[in-house]
């Protein structure tokens, strides 16, 4: 039998009606006064001894953001306000204001009290030790 993909047929008044309605939703004061909510990229490695998170901010001031652990969760989270500087007037803005929140429950507990981060280049670097506990351990195994 052969299985062929239906298109569905599309009035010209449709696209028109679209086309408007997301027009007005763009130029709302409120969609614009919000701060655009995102996810930076990240990645989540496991080194054996620790868990590496590394966040792309840019533009994020150190002040803006804002780190949180328990003994088996992480949390990141940040802001970026933009603002033409003063006397001077936006003349096209394609940078937006957004924020984000992150949390990662992990699979081992973590040691918080030396857990360290560090802001170069807009990246964030978070490094959280596990506790010696949950490291593997190497037996020497004795001859008799």
């Amino acid at each position: 039998m052969l299985m062929t993909a239906l298109t569905p047929v599309r009035s010209p008044v449709w696209a028109e009606m679209d086309r408007l309605l997301d027009s007005a939703l763009r130029a709302a004061p409120v969609a614009r006064a919000l701060p655009r909510v995102t996810h930076p990229s990240l990645q989540l490695l496991d080194d054996g001894e620790a868990f590496v998170l590394t966040v792309e901010v840019p533009g994020v001031r150190r002040e803006d953001l804002k780190i949180e652990a328990t003994e088996d969760t992480l949390s990141v989270s940040g802001s970026r306000e933009l603002s033409a500087p003063e006397g001077a007037a936006a003349l096209r803005r394609e940078r937006q204001d957004w924020s984000f929140s992150k949390t990662f429950r992990l699979p081992a507990p973590l040691q918080v009290d030396a857990i360290s981060a560090e802001l170069r280049d807009g990246m964030l670097t978070v490094r959280a030790p596990k506790k010696p506990e949950v490291l593997p351990k190497t037996i020497q195994i004795e001859l008799s």
